[in-house]
This record gives structure tokens, C-alpha cells and sequence, in this order.
């Protein structure tokens, strides 16, 4: 079949014309950079409860700072093995007391400085939506409740958030429909209908409710866990380690930090937990 040349134009004229505009766009408008192989490059060991904040803090970081950092979640019960394991790395953020405090006494960290903080929260299904309000209604009948392992930091503090609210851990535990947990999967199993509700951390609660509801607790009945950045002795880039720790301390981490639901302190005092 001949082939039209004046009616071939017609269809290649705009599509080159295209092609120009996208090549002349690549070009005047401004690329983000990406951190490349050759830059200072630091080892993060974080508590994988700080995972949904601390990657697009990371992104931030080495997009403006110009340093590659290497994250490793561990959950924060297990840093501490996985730091001595290795040892090496540059930075430790972490979401358990004991463990900071045992890696002190060893050596293998500087004081370190609170960063964020890890807001336990109540977080419903649709099936009890009218029946908790408080977490005093976790007791209401037929309620399946969701329990996070004992050997997490969220599990740890779960008895005292309810002796606090007036709620002996064996009624608790009669209830409980799924348990060995963390809180990201006791936040699916809410979202998805398998238990009805549990305690667990604010930022996970958000990230699955799309089904499901969050109660704030209140913070005299609360147990809120501070998530303390430090500079491991084993660095060899102490200076970049300590601006990222600085980094993390700034406006754009700590509403990084806001928006996924982790509390800061600016000084006042923590802010306001139901803070969006």
C-alpha cells in the first residue's frame, strides 16, 4: 500500500513537536539530586516502631546534607544485639530505654538526645466504633482484642496503660484474639475485621484507617516512650553523624515526625497528642 507522505506529516509534526517541548523541559527545570556513591556514607540502626517518619526524614537528609545514610529497622528490643554483632556503625535511634541504657554502661554510645516520642493510642474497628470511646471500654463484651508481644517496647508498657486506666492485665489477656504482635500488625488486623480493637502506636493507627478509628488516651493515663538518637563509638564520620542528629532536631524532621503522628517536645512540654 503506497503511503501518504502529506498525511503522514500530519500525525509525525505533533509528536515531534512533543518530544521538543519534553527535551527543552529537562532541561530548564531544576532535577532533585540523589545521593551518589561517593559521598560520606553513615549506618543507621533504627527502631523499626520510628520506620514510617524516619524514611522520608532519610530522603530529606541526603537530598540537602550531601551524606548517604544506610538505615537498618531492627525492632528496638533487638538493636542492641544487632549493634554488638556488627560492630560498627554510625548512629543509633531507639525506642527502649533499657537498651540505650545498657549500651551506655558498654560504651558503645554517646548520652544521646530525645528526638520523638511513641504515643500509644487505642485503635478500633468498624464493629466497635459505638462501643469504645475510652480504653476503659476494652472490657466491653464479646470486644476481640489484639496484644502486642511482651519483648517489644509496646508490649512492655501496654500493662502499666492499663493499670492506669483501672484494667487488671488477666481481664485483659481473657480477651485477647490475636497477640505476639507488633503494632503495624495489630494495626492490620484491626483494618482488617480480625480483632476489634488494641493498644498500640499512634503512627501505625493512622497509617490503617481507612476502616478503623483512633482514640487519643490521656496523659496522665498514658506511657509515652521518647525515641533518643546517639552516635555510636564506633563512627568514623562522628562529624556528618552529628548533623544528622542535628537534622533531626530541625523544623522539617520534627513535622516529619507531626505528620506521621509521633509527639515532640519544643520545649513547653510535649504538644498536644490529638494533634493532627
Amino acid at each position: 500500500m503506497p503511503v501518504n507522505i502529506a498525511r503522514l506529516g500530519t500525525y509525525l509534526l505533533p509528536a515531534v513537536g512533543l518530544v521538543a517541548v519534553v527535551a527543552a523541559l529537562s532541561i530548564l527545570l531544576p532535577r532533585q539530586e540523589e545521593p551518589d556513591e561517593d559521598m560520606v556514607a553513615l549506618s543507621l540502626y533504627c527502631a523499626a516502631e520510628a520506620r514510617l517518619a524516619v524514611e522520608d526524614i532519610v530522603d530529606s537528609f541526603q537530598r540537602r546534607a550531601g551524606v548517604r545514610v544506610r538505615v537498618h529497622f531492627v525492632p528496638s528490643h533487638l538493636l542492641l544485639n544487632r549493634i554488638e554483632g556488627r560492630s560498627e556503625g554510625d548512629l543509633l535511634l531507639s525506642a527502649d530505654d533499657l537498651s540505650m541504657d545498657r549500651a551506655r554502661r558498654r560504651g558503645l554510645v554517646d548520652e544521646g538526645r530525645p528526638v520523638a516520642y511513641l504515643v500509644p493510642v487505642v485503635m478500633t474497628g468498624v464493629k466497635a466504633h459505638h462501643l469504645i470511646q475510652t480504653v476503659s471500654d476494652l472490657m466491653a463484651p464479646d470486644i476481640r482484642l489484639g496484644l502486642a508481644s511482651g519483648e517489644t517496647t509496646l508490649g512492655e508498657i501496654t500493662p502499666t496503660v492499663l493499670q492506669k486506666n483501672g484494667i487488671p492485665m488477666e481481664r485483659f489477656t481473657d480477651t485477647v484474639a490475636v497477640s505476639g504482635t507488633t503494632a503495624a500488625e495489630l494495626a492490620q488486623a484491626v483494618e482488617l475485621g480480625r480483632i476489634d480493637a488494641a493498644i498500640l502506636w499512634r503512627p501505625w493507627a493512622r497509617h490503617y484507617r481507612h476502616q478503623s478509628r483512633t482514640i487519643e488516651i490521656a496523659a496522665e493515663r498514658n506511657v509515652i516512650v521518647p525515641l533518643v538518637a546517639a552516635i555510636l563509638s564506633t563512627s568514623e564520620n562522628a562529624d556528618a553523624a552529628r548533623q544528622f542528629v542535628k537534622f533531626l532536631e530541625g523544623h522539617l524532621a520534627q513535622n516529619t515526625f507531626r505528620k506521621y503522628g509521633y509527639a515532640w517536645d519544643d520545649g513547653s512540654g510535649l504538644e498536644c497528642f490529638g494533634a493532627e
